[in-house]
């Protein structure tokens, strides 16, 4: 269960021993991916203080953690921004999916823990209980965390942490992409969303019986027809080109 973090009801705002830079990372991170702070947003120190109570130090050390995330660019003499996301390059970013996920989940079939099996079997599990409630907020969350939790099993922490900056972005892509105002897409989206669920139990199935190759084909699968996918949403309402053939 979710810890509850303490209000104060005559502000609004967290309790003062829950006013620190860990609270703020949470809150802005999660601002960040649901998209109510849109890529290129200029952010303001004397500001996020004002509005979360606290001073600017723990302000900094929150934008600190956020940029190591990729999340906020951080430049000197400039105010700090969300991270761009630009969907010229979604093409690039496909690339770069789709060889990390296929490499991250083939060392996970060789090096998985009993342990790490049972965090991407709890994640899956999210991901399918939201999907089937039509929780947008939760089966994203649910579906980064599945996928981070194969790039933790795979014993190679530069390649996770590489995986976790691109699952970051491919998380925006997706809320983009849910948020796209076609009813067209509406249900085709839902169907994509059933198929995840599946293709998810199939590629926990390779990891845990330790069929390497499976579990690589698995992931470079999901991955190109997830953003083929996500690319043909967006481009139902925006005028960008997005070529995806040499894939």
């Amino acid at each position: 269960m979710p810890k509850l973090i303490p209000i104060d009801h005559n502000t609004g705002r967290p309790t003062k021993k829950n006013r620190g830079s860990g609270h703020l990372y949470t809150e802005m991170r999660k601002r960040i991916l649901s998209l109510e702070l849109p890529p290129g947003t200029e952010l303001d120190e004397t500001t996020l203080a004002e509005e979360y109570g606290i001073s600017r130090t723990p302000v900094r050390e929150a934008l600190i953690r956020l940029s190591t995330d990729s999340l906020i660019i951080l430049v000197p003499n400039h105010s700090p921004r969300v991270a761009p996301l630009e969907l010229s390059d979604i093409r690039v970013f496909n690339e770069s999916l789709q060889l990390c996920q296929r490499i991250v989940s083939r060392w996970a079939a060789g090096r998985r823990t009993s342990k790490d099996l049972d965090t991407i079997d709890q994640y899956r599990l999210q991901h399918k209980e939201a999907v089937r409630r039509g929780n947008i907020d939760e089966l994203v969350e649910a579906n980064r965390g599945f996928h981070s939790a194969i790039g933790a099993a795979c014993g190679n922490p530069y390649f996770a942490a590489t995986y976790d900056r691109l699952l970051y972005d491919g998380m925006r892509l997706v809320r983009i992409a849910m948020t796209v105002d076609n009813q067209d897409t509406q249900g085709p989206i839902i169907d994509y969303l059933n198929k995840t669920t599946d293709e998810h139990d199939e590629l926990l199935s390779a990891i845990r019986l330790q069929d390497l190759d499976k579990a690589e084909a698995l992931a470079g699968d999901h991955a190109k027809d997830g953003m083929s996918r996500i690319a043909d949403y967006i481009l139902s309402t925006m005028a960008v080109s997005i070529d995806l053939s040499s894939i």
